[in-house]
């Protein structure tokens, strides 16, 4: 028997240590963090990687440099400022919740 345990931890020393700043995915570059990542000859990065930790810590480091020069960080205020969506909406969303755990069984059409 082979037992294979796999652990995957990011750093997030991009961000200056403040659990307060947090990756702000909706305004990245999505074009830049593309032509970064397909202009890497990636074959010449893993050349002197031996190990998957290698290639991994490689893969990691190039993800880091996309993430801190494309992606903006916010500070969290810890405050959540959630819009309560109107009555009506709410009730449709009730609706399609109950609506969405029923189970449908169909059964197979036969042509004869």
């Amino acid at each position: 028997m082979v037992n294979l345990s796999i652990s995957i931890s990011i750093p997030n020393e991009n961000y200056s240590g403040n659990c307060n700043n947090i990756p702000d995915f909706a305004r990245a570059d999505w074009a830049s963090i593309y032509a970064l990542l397909k202009s890497i000859n990636w074959p010449s990065e893993f050349t002197n990687c031996i190990s998957a930790t290698q290639y991994w810590d490689k893969y990691l480091q190039i993800i880091s440099v996309a993430i801190a020069k494309y992606i903006p960080v916010y500070k969290s205020t810890g405050i959540t400022n959630h819009k309560q969506h109107p009555i009506a909406i709410r009730k449709l969303a009730s609706k399609s919740s109950v609506i969405g755990s029923c189970t449908v069984v169909l059964e197979p059409m036969l042509f004869v």
